[in-house]
């Protein structure tokens, strides 16, 4: 870790910025910044050359969840169960598109912070944090929304289609907890549906090959004559 960086200072700034006396650790072991909206902890990793931006960026982003989330995790266990889907899959959305509401509206009250974003994202950029970008735009929707908001700020090019961009207009007006929740329900909606639609049409494949001609036709003979195993089962019928 930087040893410039003034860890006492650094609490106080994060309290300082939540108008609350939240927790601070600083922990060797964490791969990221979090904070817990229910134990009220704010916990900042300590990696190798942290610059003061990047350090500054982890908290205004960590203190916007202190702000602006509201600690109601039912409400993304049961979109969960509305959708059918595993209850961290719709958490990882919603953090998606909380995580948009949250920093625009951290820069919106602290204008100041909007450097630190930039020059953080920059430096988050050269450490490979967000991962191979070979094939940014080949990613699924909801990994190019995060990636927008964040290495998208500095100029990453991330594309959508109209229907994403129409998206995109939303969550760059969401102002609330409840926006969020809405926009999270027409993604999740939307991945179910796609992902039944695929489905349908991988059994149509499937169906369409067991009507191969040839498959048909069977002489009786050599289906008679067919080997089978010792329970009586040909192998064909035998599960793998």
């Amino acid at each position: 870790m930087n040893k410039a960086i003034n860890i006492t200072a650094k609490d106080r700034f994060a309290r300082l910025l939540a108008t609350e006396n939240i927790d601070v650790i600083h922990d060797s072991k964490a791969d990221t910044a979090s904070f817990n909206t229910a134990t009220r902890v704010l916990r900042l990793p300590r990696w190798k050359e942290m610059s003061g931006q990047l350090y500054d960026m982890l908290v205004a982003h960590e203190v916007g969840h202190a702000l602006y989330t509201p600690n109601r995790i039912e409400d993304v266990t049961e979109m969960a169960d509305r959708h059918g889907v595993d209850p961290m899959v719709a958490k990882d959305y919603v953090n998606v598109v909380e995580d948009a509401r949250i920093e625009r509206l951290m820069k919106q009250k602290f204008p100041g912070l909007r450097r630190d974003f930039i020059a953080a994202y920059n430096d988050l950029m050269n450490r490979e944090f967000f991962g191979d970008l070979s094939n940014l735009n080949d990613m699924a929707f909801i990994d190019r929304i995060n990636l927008h908001y964040k290495a998208g700020t500095i100029g990453m090019d991330v594309r959508f289609d109209a229907d994403e961009n129409s998206i995109i207009r939303t969550i760059d007006a969401a102002e609330s907890w409840e926006d969020v929740l809405d926009i999270v329900d027409t993604l999740l909606a939307d991945e179910v549906k796609k992902a039944k639609q695929q489905e349908q049409e991988q059994e149509q494949g499937n169906q369409g090959l067991k009507g191969d001609p040839g498959d048909e036709e069977v002489d009786s003979d050599t289906a008679e004559s067919e080997p089978t195993d010792q329970d009586g089962e040909t192998p064909a019928d035998s599960d793998p």
